[in-house]
């Protein structure tokens, strides 16, 4: 049986090695409404700033979710991986603003705990999610239905403010 770190660390694999299955359980952007309202205002208002100041949340969460891969991902498999560990941060980012209905909601969600919280929560739901889909990984999906927490994560990760789920 996996501790909940070695689930992090393959699940991670995981996504590094099948990123086409994981970008396809993307989900659609649920609520656009506080998104629009918040460029229709960068509109009226002609200032960019706003939209400057989401670019940098943005990029901001992005390279704070690869720490976090590069901190739980096995030192010796990271240069391997490099690349592939910035597309799993990209995916992981980009859920977390589709699944924002707003920008305040997002903003909410980057402070480290809750970021953490969302990380786990996300990056064994696309595990998950890409196990189910691959007969030669589909093995492993046991290792992971193993505990009550996952499972509860799993299935919160992907509900409209979850926030830390």
């Amino acid at each position: 049986m996996m501790n909940f770190q070695q689930q992090l660390q393959f699940s991670i694999y995981v996504l590094c090695t099948n990123l086409e299955a994981a970008e396809h359980n993307l989900p659609l952007e649920m609520n656009q409404d506080g998104w629009r309202k918040a460029a229709e205002d960068d509109h009226n208002n002609s200032e960019t700033s706003n939209v400057i100041e989401m670019n940098q949340m943005r990029w901001n969460t992005l390279r704070k979710l690869e720490n976090i891969i590069l901190r739980i991902f096995p030192v010796e498999y990271q240069a391997k991986y490099r690349c592939e560990i910035l597309q799993v941060a990209s995916i992981l980012e980009k859920t977390m603003h589709r699944l924002a209905p707003s920008y305040q909601a997002y903003c909410e969600c980057c402070n480290v705990q809750t970021l953490c919280a969302r990380f786990k929560s996300l990056t064994i739901t696309y595990a998950v999610k890409v196990m189910r889909n691959d007969a030669k990984l589909r093995k492993y999906l046991a290792l992971f239905k193993s505990k009550k927490v996952v499972r509860r994560r799993s299935e919160a990760a992907f509900s409209v403010g979850a926030g830390a789920a």
